[in-house]
C-alpha cells in the first residue's frame, strides 16, 4: 500500500523551502540525522518524516515553524481520510526517531573513548527509519560507500563516525524488510564495507574496544553476503588495524590473517594482498619468524598483487587508494622494519608515485624513512626527520605506532638524545 497522497503536498512544500536556500538533500539529511536518499523520498511524498525530523528540517531551513505546523496538519488529514481517531497510535512513529538518536549517542560515546556493547548497538539500529516503501536503490548505496571512501583520508580523524552510524542505522532497518536474495546480499555487502570504515575511524581515534565490536559486525555481514573477497578484506583490514593497537595480541592478529588466507584460497584479491602484508609484519616483529620470513611474505604479496585481475580494483578497499604506490608503501615499511638496505630506495620510489593530494599513507612515509635511518644507525638524521614530521598534524594511531617502532630501534646510547626525549614527550604528552 502506498503512502497517503497528502504527503506529496507536504514533500513539495519542503522542497520549495529547500531549493531557494541553496541547500542540497545531503545537507538536510545531515541536519535531520538521516541518509540523504530518505530526504528525497520525503520530498517526493514516498515517505513521511517523523515529527522530530520535521522540527530539525524546519530549523535548518529557517521556516519559523511553518513545516512543523504543516506536518501536524498533514498527520491530522491522513487520520481523517483513514478514519483514525486523533487519540490513536501516532502515525509518524516517534519511537523510531528515538532509536536513531540512541544509536548516534552510542557511537558518539564510543568516539569519546567509552565501550559500546554490540548488543546495545544492534538493538538501537534494528528499528531505525521504518520505511513503508521498500524499494531499495543498491547503486545509490554503493555510491555512498565510494563517497565515504574518497572522504575518509581527507577528513579529520573521527570526523565520519556520526555520519557512518546514521547510514548503518538506515541499513539496519532495510535489512529486516524481507528483501529478495540479490538485494539482501547487496545490503549486507554495503553494511560490511561501511562497518569497516566506521571501525577504522574508531580505531584511529584510539577506541580499539568500540572498533573491535564494529569489526565483529562487519565480519558477520561480509560472511552473510556470500562475497568471499569481501570476507577476506574485512578480516585483513581488521588485522591491519589491530597491528596499530598497543598491546594487541599477535595470536589474534595471526588468526584473522590465517582465516583470510584460508577463505581466499588461490584467488588473488586486495584483501589477500593485505593479509599477506600483515603476515610480513608479524614475521618482522619476531612473532611468526624473522627477517627471512618477512622477505618471503614480501615476495608473496608482491606476486599476489601482480596476479590481480583488472576487475579487482572495483572491489578493493573503500578507504585506501590501492595501486602501485600502495604496494610500494607496504614494501618500504616492511623493509624498514627489518633494516633492509633496499628500504631507502623503495621509500623514494613510493613518494614519487603519489600524484594526488596527500593521502594517509603518504603522510606516514617520512616516519618510515626515519625508521629506516635509525635502523641503519644514522641516528641524528633519523630522529630529526621524525621530530620534524610529527611537528605538524595530529598524533594518529598509525603515527604513534611507527614512532614507537623508532624509539624501540634506538641503541641504548641514543636514549638521552634531545630528539629521542622529544619523541617520548610526543608519545606521552602530559
Amino acid at each position: 500500500m502506498g503512502l497517503d497522497p497528502v504527503w506529496s503536498v507536504f514533500g513539495g512544500a519542503m522542497r520549495r523551502h529547500r531549493e531557494p536556500s541553496g541547500l542540497g538533500v545531503r545537507d538536510i539529511g545531515a541536519a535531520a540525522h538521516v541518509h540523504f536518499s530518505l530526504v528525497s523520498r520525503w520530498e517526493s511524498g514516498r515517505n513521511r518524516p517523523t515529527a522530530t525530523a520535521t522540527r530539525l528540517v524546519d530549523a535548518c531551513l529557517g521556516c519559523d515553524g511553518e513545516l512543523i505546523a504543516m506536518h501536524a496538519d498533514t498527520v491530522a488529514s491522513e487520520r481523517r481520510r483513514k478514519g483514525t481517531s486523533p487519540g490513536g497510535p501516532p502515525i509518524d512513529d516517534e519511537g523510531d526517531d528515538m532509536e536513531r538518536r540512541t544509536a548516534i549517542q552510542l557511537i558518539a560515546t564510543a568516539g569519546a573513548g567509552a565501550a559500546i556493547p554490540l548488543a546495545d548497538l544492534e538493538q538501537a539500529i534494528a528499528g531505525i527509519d521504518r520505511v513503508l516503501d521498500t524499494r531499495i536503490d543498491l547503486d545509490d548505496w554503493e555510491r555512498t560507500v565510494r563517497e565515504y571512501g574518497y572522504m575518509f583520508n581527507r577528513k579529520p580523524i573521527g570526523g565520519m563516525v556520526t555520519d557512518l552510524t546514521a547510514d548503518l542505522a538506515a541499513l539496519g532497518h532495510l535489512l529486516g524488510q524481507g528483501n529478495t536474495p540479490r538485494v539482501q546480499a547487496g545490503l549486507l555487502r554495503v553494511s560490511a564495507e561501511l562497518s569497516g570504515l566506521l571501525a577504522t575511524d574508531l580505531n584511529d581515534t584510539g577506541n580499539s574496544r568500540a572498533a573491535r565490536d564494529v569489526w565483529r559486525a562487519a565480519r558477520r555481514a561480509a560472511d552473510a553476503s556470500g562475497d568471499r573477497s569481501l570476507a577476506v578484506w574485512v578480516r585483513a583490514k581488521e588485522a591491519t588495524g589491530m597491528c596499530w593497537w598497543p598491546g594487541a595480541s599477535p595470536d589474534v592478529i595471526k588468526g584473522l590473517v590465517d582465516k583470510a588466507v584460508h577463505i581466499a584460497g588461490y584467488t588473488p584479491s586486495y584483501g589477500l594482498v593485505r593479509a599477506q602484508i600483515v603476515q610480513g609484519w608479524l614475521a618482522a616483529d619476531g612473532h611468526t619468524g624473522g627477517p627471512a620470513d618477512a622477505r618471503a611474505a614480501l615476495q608473496n604479496f608482491t606476486r599476489t598483487f601482480e596476479r590481480l585481475p583488472p576487475s579487482a580494483a572495483e572491489h578493493s578497499d573503500p578507504a585506501s587508494t590501492v595501486g602501485e604506490a600502495w604496494l610500494h608503501w607496504n614494501e618500504a615499511y616492511l623493509l624498514a622494519l627489518i633494516g633492509d638496505d633496499r628500504a631507502a630506495d623503495t621509500t623514494d620510489q613510493t613518494s614519487s608515485l603519489y600524484r594526488v593530494d596527500p593521502p594517509a599513507p603518504l603522510t606516514l612515509l617520512p616516519l618510515v624513512r626515519a625508521l629506516d635511518l635509525v635502523r641503519r644507525r644514522e641516528i641524528d638524521d633519523g630522529l630529526t626527520h621524525a621530530v620534524t614530521t610529527l611537528s605538524t598534524g595530529p598524533m594518529s594511531t598509525a603515527r604513534r605506532f611507527i614512532t614507537t617502532k623508532i624509539t624501540k630501534a634506538l641503541p641504548r646510547q641514543a636514549h638521552t638524545h634531545p630528539h629521542a626525549t622529544e619523541l617520548r614527550r610526543l608519545l606521552n604528552p602530559a
